[in-house]
């Protein structure tokens, strides 16, 4: 068995898996840090890697140049690409060049076990996406619970808050402006997912997978039977490798 890396370019870190016949480890490196952090990979001992990215298309050439730079000549580069979408999950009404690749990989993961789903990815970017029968039936994309509290902020002249409580638990009203703006924006997220999960994923062959690096929050707060699935991204990559082999 070859030893691979697999790697999810995101917009704020990447996130990287390695695996082989000694080796099954992962993490993850802030965007501002990509190259000490990535130096820091056996890259002698890969001979595969496997990338995914989100990034524009100069950030993603950039970091392949650099991981290029940085593998051995014998090493085999793979992108994940868009016109290369398998047929295992259908986009009839969706058009390619506009759904994001960790979107794509996040249903196909999913769909390995659950052909009707609610997936929800929550980043920087909070995507939930509509599955039935391995179809496509669209989507939202809302701000993550970072980005909706720096708009807040930094767009309200008499609002200034501290992210150290942005996580916590708690969604009931606020009486001071902290405390209303931390709720706020973790109430709007919920109360979006509760009710897309309500209209889309009440029958019983309809699971509700939940990733991203928020998802560990998310899921705390979602109905019973959502699961956290952190690892749904990467099983969606080996399966658009599996299924395109």
């Amino acid at each position: 068995m070859a030893v691979i890396l697999s790697i999810d370019l995101g917009n704020t870190r990447l996130k990287w898996w390695l695996e082989g016949p000694d080796w099954n480890d992962h993490g993850s490196i802030p965007n501002q840090a990509l190259e000490s952090g990535l130096r820091g990979l056996p890259w002698g001992m890969i001979e595969w890697i496997r990338v995914a990215s989100v990034r524009d298309p100069s950030a993603t050439m950039a970091i392949s140049v650099y991981i290029d730079s940085l593998s051995s000549p014998s090493c085999h580069i793979d992108t994940v690409e868009i016109q290369d979408f398998p047929a295992a999950l259908s986009l009839p009404d969706t058009d390619r060049s506009q759904i994001g690749v960790d979107r794509y990989l996040a249903m196909l993961g999913a769909t390995a076990t659950h052909a009707s789903c609610v997936v929800i990815d929550a980043g920087t970017a909070v995507t939930i996406d509509i599955v039935d029968g391995c179809v496509h039936r669209g989507g939202y994309i809302v701000p993550g619970l970072q980005v909706a509290w720096q708009a807040l902020v930094t767009q309200t002249d008499r609002i200034h808050a501290s992210t150290d409580r942005l996580y916590d638990a708690k969604l009931g009203p606020g009486f001071v402006t902290q405390a209303c703006v931390d709720h706020g924006v973790r109430l709007a997220l919920v109360t979006l997912c509760e009710a897309i999960i309500s209209k889309h994923a009440g029958a019983a062959d309809h699971a509700t997978l939940v990733t991203g690096g928020d998802g560990a929050w998310l899921i705390a707060h979602l109905p019973d039977g959502a699961r956290y699935a952190p690892d749904l991204v990467k099983r969606g990559m080996d399966r658009y490798f599996s299924l395109r082999s």
